[in-house]
């Protein structure tokens, strides 16, 4: 796969966006049978690039028909960055169920991505053909909910972001509450989104603003710090020097303008990814390499963002005149030499937290970033869950058996294959997703 020369970007930047975000009874199901379920896609890599086969998605109303909202929220008392003068406020969408009483959902992005990626979209729509008014929020490693809600403006710690995502969580609530009719609560979200719905859930323990009565992970990383090594890992793995990388991306971009011009009224979603691996049939090299520059796009992105926020000069020179005519090109290529997430929390997220802690330990963050750090509150919070995939590409050895212990087999599902989230729109998976939430409360 991948021969041939073009030097097209945005198509390149547009196909890695697709990947940002990577996602029947009252309570989740036990491991599904290996010999039953499914879904084709045996190689983790592969699914999580390619997701699902349209024939085996669960059914889904169009986008257009469904009533979503954009809505902006001020979170923050805080004048965005001069080349961020278009973030006045944090993004967010909103889909009403009607007059009637019903729950609300809130639906956390995975890495990167934002209150209206595919795949929040995706558990959106589902959630709202089942009958609940819906509101998504975008991560805190998304360059808006940087500028504008994460309060100290350096994303990486998911207990702090917690704190940022539930204060936008009552923000965006409070806009719409005049508006609907609210039974119960709810939140999920997928990746690490999922880890960010459980620290919220322990927020909410604290507070009980929402007193959230379900909280469901899908897929999510049990310590951040082994999910991001691993991801940083592909890359070094596929593209060990810069001719390597420009090579695979010659080859990647004469393929995608190969299929496109045959094929010029494909859209470039799923759809394109589905005739691209028709014409060129992916090897795990190509899917692993693929997958690493999603994730290290998303993190030059965010170091961006945030450099911008707090002027601690990872980046962006501190004294550096920035507006909204300055062309920032220079910065990110400086930022996709230093930005795979391994750096951005040895060289800028622990010494920024040491600077403004004294004493603080490597090991002490690392601890706050796993779900270790608030297993007794998971372990004993019968209305949280987990579904993932035995083969999630995201979890180091030993991880999914954790869950799997922490959440015992009434509060677990996993599914034999799916990589990442690959699996998440099919209708197996998505109706366990549904169902748990219709379900009765535990």
């Amino acid at each position: 796969m991948f021969r041939g020369r073009i030097d097209t970007a945005a198509m390149l930047k547009s196909l890695l966006v697709l990947l940002a975000g990577f996602t029947s009874v009252g309570v989740l199901a036990q491991e599904a049978p290996k010999d039953t379920y499914p879904y084709p896609i045996k190689d983790p890599f592969t699914a999580t690039v390619i997701t699902t086969p349209e024939p085996l998605r669960y059914p889904l109303p169009a986008i257009d028909d469904v009533p979503a909202k954009l809505r902006v929220v001020e979170v923050l008392d805080r004048k965005p960055p001069d080349n961020f003068w278009y973030m006045g406020g944090l993004n967010y969408t909103f889909i009403s169920a009607g007059r009637r009483a019903a729950p609300l959902i809130f639906v956390i992005a995975g890495t990167g991505a934002g209150h209206d990626g595919s795949s929040t979209l995706t558990l959106a729509r589902a959630f709202h053909q089942a009958g609940m008014h819906v509101i998504t929020m975008s991560s805190p490693t998304y360059s808006n909910f940087i500028v504008s809600a994460s309060s100290n403006g350096v994303p990486g710690l998911p207990d702090d972001d917690s704190v940022d995502l539930y204060r936008a969580m009552q923000a965006a609530y409070e806009r719409e509450k005049k508006r609907i009719k609210v039974s119960e609560f709810y939140v999920t979200g997928y990746s690490l989104g999922g880890m960010h719905a459980a620290f919220v859930g322990y927020q909410d323990s604290k507070q009980s603003y929402f007193n959230f009565k379900k909280i469901l992970m899908i897929n999510p990383p049990v310590n951040l710090f082994n999910s991001v090594q691993i991801l940083d890992w592909l890359v070094t793995e596929v593209f060990p020097t810069r001719e390597d990388f420009k090579l695979f991306y010659q080859n990647l971009m004469s393929e995608i303008t190969d299929v496109y011009t045959k094929n010029p009224r494909l859209k470039f979603n799923d759809e394109f990814l589905y005739a691209l691996a028709a014409t060129y049939p992916p090897g795990q090299l190509e899917m692993k390499g693929l997958i690493g520059l999603a994730f290290r796009f998303s993190a030059t992105n965010m170091i961006f963002s945030s450099d911008m926020v707090t002027r601690w000069g990872y980046l962006v020179p501190p004294d550096a005149e920035i507006n909204r005519r300055t062309r920032i090109g220079i910065f990110q290529r400086t930022g996709n030499n230093k930005s795979s997430f391994t750096q951005y929390f040895r060289d800028y997220l622990l010494p920024y937290y040491s600077e403004r802690n004294p004493g603080v330990t490597e090991e002490q963050l690392l601890f706050r970033a796993s779900l270790q750090s608030i297993e007794d509150y998971v372990s004993d919070a019968r209305h949280i869950a987990v579904i993932g995939n035995l083969d999630d590409i995201i979890l180091a050895p030993g991880e999914v058996q954790y869950l799997q212990n922490l959440f015992g087999a009434e509060r677990s599902t996993f599914f034999p294959r799916g990589g990442h989230l690959g699996n998440m729109p099919e209708r197996i998976f998505l109706t366990n997703v549904v169902e748990y939430f219709q379900g009765p409360v535990q």
